[in-house]
């Protein structure tokens, strides 16, 4: 493999340490050029179907279909499943992207408390009713959320999940990658994702009529896909209502070399993450709670967090002061404006309301030298008591 450029602290460094830099290198750069040189640039050229196949083969999976962003594709997962009003259960500690999906298809985000270890949904908080159409456990920070009582559920009552596995490409559950094992799973590889190409996404399903219908959804409502590749119609067709969630084979090109690095990201990024684990543990804060991983999961640590007893605010702006890119996370959805419309009164959060007031998310990516490593347990030891 050729120098990265992020390898051995490069690009230089500014004042303060990023919370991220992509793993790129001379092979990302040459697969665009080549791309662009070839003159397909657009969407569901050659590269975007290597892509394809490369991501089923990774992930064991029959359809990968690339979209635009992960939040597209939990949309065009919801509405190649036929899934329309109701409610749909979703994690209340998250992103909005989240919740913009059911919406999209005028389903009501129900919002649940998670755990509080894991900031992940809480199955035992999960209560299917007849309003609900789907169920769509995030894997926070590349930890899997306990998909077994989860999935149980779902098929009890006929209810399908899909896996918000933005944050979770490589990452595992019982040793089966997550995004494979509920109906749909959706990634992303926007640029602080583990693999990126600054924009862009993957709905992933062993459905062959979900896989069928998304393929359409996503181009427009054509039938171009089977136009294009099985070339057994004469020309393709407007068949259903669609919407446009294509991806550059630009893109595809960048984030094909990126895929091949996958477990070289994964393996740095767990290397760092262990050091950080070992090291804070040695200073013995009694402010401070470490990361932890379930028996249950291998993560991919898209995320390295921290959690502490002290104002957080106060907390962050030191951390920043000394050098050290340090942000509070996701502000539970049940606070914000949109959603709060859509919980009753009676509903309480109060362990989404724990993690938020606690989770400080500090810089984690695979080029993190070790002296920058040291300088991040340099600056918790300073700040925090």
């Amino acid at each position: 493999m050729e120098k990265l450029a992020t390898e051995g602290g490069t690009p230089v460094r500014n004042k303060k340490l990023p919370m991220v830099l992509p793993f790129f290198g001379k092979e990302e750069i040459r697969a665009v050029t080549e791309c662009i040189e070839s003159t397909w640039i657009s969407s569901d050229g050659p590269k975007g179907r290597e892509l394809e196949g490369q991501l089923q083969k990774y992930l064991k999976v029959k359809h990968a279909i690339l979209v635009n962003n992960c939040t597209s594709a939990m949309h065009l997962g919801l509405w190649a499943a036929d899934i329309r009003g109701g409610n749909t259960v979703i994690p209340d500690y998250t992103f909005t992207s989240t919740g913009l999906a059911p919406l999209a298809v005028q389903s009501k985000p129900k919002m649940i408390d998670v755990e509080y270890e894991t900031a992940n949904i809480d199955p035992n908080k999960i209560k299917i009713t007849k309003e609900t159409r789907a169920i769509i456990p995030v894997h926070y920070a590349g930890h899997a959320a306990d998909l077994e009582p989860i999935i149980k559920k779902a098929k009890e009552e006929n209810v399908l999940v899909i896996e918000d596995a933005a944050q979770a490409l490589g990452s595992e559950y019982k040793e089966k990658k997550l995004g494979t094992i509920g109906d749909i799973g959706c990634f992303s590889f926007h640029a602080v994702k583990n693999i990126t190409c600054g924009e862009g996404g993957a709905l992933v399903t062993n459905n062959d009529e979900i896989a069928k219908k998304a393929r359409i959804i996503r181009d427009k409502g054509t039938n171009k896909a089977e136009f294009n590749i099985h070339k057994n119609i004469g020309f393709y067709d407007y068949v259903m209502e669609g919407h446009n969630f294509m991806f550059s084979d630009i893109l595809a090109a960048l984030t094909l070399e990126q895929l091949k690095k996958i477990e070289e990201i994964n393996r740095r990024r767990t290397a760092n993450s262990q050091y950080l684990i070992k090291e804070l543990e040695k200073l013995n804060k009694k402010n401070l709670i470490l990361p932890i991983v379930k028996k249950y999961t291998k993560t991919n640590w898209n995320l390295f967090t921290i959690r502490v007893k002290e104002d957080i605010s106060k907390v962050t702006k030191a951390l920043n002061a000394e050098g050290i890119t340090a942000n509070i996370h996701f502000t539970p959805l049940h606070l914000t404006t949109l959603y709060k419309k859509y919980i009753n009164k009676e509903e309480k959060f109060p362990v989404s309301e724990k993690v938020y007031g606690s989770l400080i998310r500090l810089p984690m990516y695979p080029g993190l030298t070790k002296e920058e490593l040291d300088d991040i347990v340099k600056a918790v030891d300073k700040v925090i008591q």
